[in-house]
């Protein structure tokens, strides 16, 4: 019978101060103080309950990765940063059960984790600092400014910006995740001359780029890195922009359904 994803490899019991690893209470005071010795900068806040959940699913050998996910956002919650979060968990599986840690937990704790810090330091900064978005907010400021500008210089919005956007096919939180994390970096190598780039959505990202006679043969290039970095999109297109603001801030928050 298969093992279930995320379950911790088959590993050996040990004997530690004549106690049994499979002590769930035994397991959580060894973490807490290697982890204190070695990556742990404040000790008082260490326990959490996914804590206890995490040992007591991989001592079980259950699926533990719904625990990491879990232990993630509570972390980022408290304010702990990713490398504090993962090395933490390190600690438990490479100093005190001894044994490799599963990649699935690994990518559970980091999901879980940028479910919420994620999503507050965007709030703080209106741009991902994971993904290097802006947010949608953001880029209606932006248009406004192009839209400005455009008048101010009796040049027409259409004629000269559009607005690039890739579709992903999506996927569980790790894969998305993965996948956003190479189209915003092909898209930043592609179009490097300060363009605006923003999520429309968790399965679409946007470029708000100038419309120039390089533009087709750019969005190729971009269509062809996506491919050679397996991160093929749905779709890829170009979209052009409406005359007056009030119609490109509609077409914005279409993009974003």
């Amino acid at each position: 019978m298969q093992r279930p994803t995320g379950v911790l490899p088959t590993w050996r019991l040990r004997e530690r101060a004549g106690q049994r690893l499979s002590d769930v209470d035994v397991v959580i005071d060894l973490w807490r103080s290697a982890s204190a010795e070695s990556v742990w900068t404040y000790t008082g806040d260490w326990w959490t309950p996914a804590v206890e959940a995490l040992v007591e699913a991989v001592l079980e050998e259950r699926d533990s990765a719904p625990a990491a996910g879990e232990l993630g956002r509570q972390r980022a919650a408290a304010g702990v940063d990713m490398a504090e979060t993962i090395d933490d968990v390190a600690v438990l599986f490479d100093r005190v059960l001894e044994c490799e840690q599963p990649v699935l937990v690994v990518r559970a704790l980091a999901v879980g984790w940028y479910e919420v810090a994620g999503g507050a330091l965007v709030e703080a900064s209106c741009e991902d600092p994971l993904l290097r978005l802006t947010t949608r907010r953001y880029l209606r400021t932006r248009l406004g400014e192009v839209y400005r500008q455009a008048s101010s210089d009796g040049a027409g919005v259409p004629e000269t910006a559009a607005l690039v956007v890739v579709e992903t096919r999506g996927g569980d939180g790790w894969t998305l995740l993965a996948e956003r994390l190479s189209v915003s970096e092909i898209l930043r190598t592609v179009f490097s001359g300060g363009e605006t780039f923003c999520a429309l959505n968790p399965l679409r990202t946007a470029v708000l780029v100038r419309r120039d006679t390089w533009l087709g043969k750019r969005v190729s290039l971009l269509r062809g890195m996506l491919g050679d970095a397996g991160a093929e999109p749905a779709r890829t297109w170009v979209e052009a922009l409406p005359p007056g603001l009030s119609a490109a801030l509609r077409l914005v928050d279409e993009l974003s359904r």
